[in-house]
């Protein structure tokens, strides 16, 4: 029973990137134009920091590369994931999408009020499932899904 939750498990962390995936492939001038839009946004938030609108205004000109960049280690990585094949390098590469999401993306802390809640939340979600992934990267999921005194073959007791 417990293979067939880790399985479920797997499905289920790996789903919303590989959904993704297939949202950026079959809408890729949106998804750029999303890119640009965050960057853009980063660019006024860091109006102060020369060395940070360098990076931005560079991540501007890159954007094409990073979005499949970006689609590539999801595809990837999700994929690796779901299948439990090589699951840690999976999970790896989703902490490399994961990450910048979460700080670039739900950014809440410069959000007003009237959807700050909104962005918190989405940003305690992201970071919910990079805890997931971290869990996975730390300890895999075939083998180590459960304590090595429980039996594999029961319903949990």
């Amino acid at each position: 029973m417990h293979r067939v939750l880790v399985m479920v498990a797997r499905l289920f962390l790996s789903l919303g990137f590989l959904l993704t995936a297939a949202d950026t492939m079959m809408g890729w001038k949106g998804a750029e134009k999303e890119l640009m839009q965050v960057i853009s946004d980063w660019q006024t938030y860091t109006i102060d920091s020369p060395w940070l609108q360098s990076l931005f205004s560079l991540m501007a000109l890159w954007a094409p590369l990073l979005l499949m960049f970006n689609l590539f280690l999801e595809v990837l990585g999700g994929i690796l994931l779901v299948f439990g094949w090589h699951e840690k390098i999976g999970a790896f590469l989703l902490v490399l999408v994961q990450l910048p999401q979460l700080i670039l993306v739900q950014h809440f802390w410069f959000t007003e009020s009237s959807i700050f809640d909104l962005r918190l939340d989405f940003f305690l979600k992201d970071l919910a499932i990079l805890g997931g992934l971290l869990i996975v990267l730390l300890r895999g999921t075939v083998d180590r899904a459960f304590p090595s005194h429980l039996d594999r073959d029961s319903d949990f007791g």
